[in-house]
């Protein structure tokens, strides 16, 4: 089940074999909608200001941030980088030279929303038996080492749960390898998570591995960076914050008008059908 409305459209690829459309516009009074006609095109554009200005100021803040990144990969020592990778790889896996051909599935357990950061990290990465968390600022060699994990597991023939960014959406945060019960995490800013984990944690910061005359070198672009980076994510999710608050006030010229019992018997047929898959 997919929501496929604005901004999020999303059509089906193969409509009537595989894919479907509950079309809940069946179930609305027009002409009480018409009455509002006006207010809806007028909110409905604001909404979309609002948004396309929200995505410019994170793209901005993905540009800051990337400048922080290059300055602490120049500083990383990519050997002692490399040798935590190593030693991480040897704890999770058994026999690394096993051959195989695992699968990938890609996910998001976070988000960029009107609220701020939200992830659900408690219910896909923290509830294995070993978790192993990767702390370090932008650039600290976080996602490579989780990347090598997920190569050595694929190539073993595991398959894996990896998380991106939803920063940066090429780049892996967590991945969880079920069939080990094990998975890698990653914290540091903006998505900084609150391990709530109780099993024992293997922890590993990057920051310990950056050379500190060359932080102290950039040490003012550092802040400069730091500053200018949380300065446009805060104007971003007050942009999304405004965005919702006007889908809320567009929800109000529809919701006298929508036929909810309709809805409601839409909803318990489709859950029979859905059930009736288990036979």
């Amino acid at each position: 089940f997919i929501d496929g409305t604005a901004p999020h459209i999303v059509d089906p690829k193969h409509p009537g074999c595989i894919d479907e459309i509950l079309n809940l516009g069946e179930y609305w009074n027009e002409k009480g909608i018409v009455a509002h006609k006006s207010n809806i095109i007028d909110c409905t554009a604001e909404i979309s200001k609002y948004y396309q200005r929200a995505y410019r100021l994170l793209k901005a803040a993905k540009l800051i941030y990337d400048d922080f990144a290059a300055i602490n990969t120049e500083a990383l020592d990519i050997t002692k980088a490399n040798q935590v990778a190593h030693e991480l790889i040897a704890k999770i896996f058994d026999d690394p030279s096993k051959i195989g051909s695992g699968k990938i599935r890609k996910l998001f357990a976070s988000a960029i929303t009107p609220d701020g950061p939200v992830n659900h990290l408690d219910s896909c990465v923290w509830c294995v038996r070993k978790c192993h968390v990767i702390n370090g600022d932008p650039g600290t060699g976080k996602s490579t080492i989780v990347q090598k994990v997920i190569n050595t597991a694929v190539t073993m023939g595991l398959n894996v749960e990896v998380y991106y960014c939803p920063l940066d959406p090429e780049r892996p945060e967590h991945v969880v390898i079920p069939e080990l019960d094990t998975a890698v995490t990653t914290s540091n800013m903006p998505h900084v998570y609150r391990v709530v984990k109780t099993a024992p944690i293997t922890s590993v910061n990057m920051n310990d591995y950056l050379n500190p005359a060359i932080i102290k070198k950039y040490q003012e672009n550092i802040v400069y960076d730091q500053q200018m980076f949380w300065d446009l994510w805060a104007k971003t999710i007050a942009c999304l914050n405004q965005s919702k608050q006007l889908h809320d006030q567009l929800e109000t010229y529809y919701i006298p008008y929508m036929d909810f019992q309709g809805i409601q018997d839409l909803w318990e047929k489709t859950l029979k059908r859905v059930l009736s898959y288990t036979n």
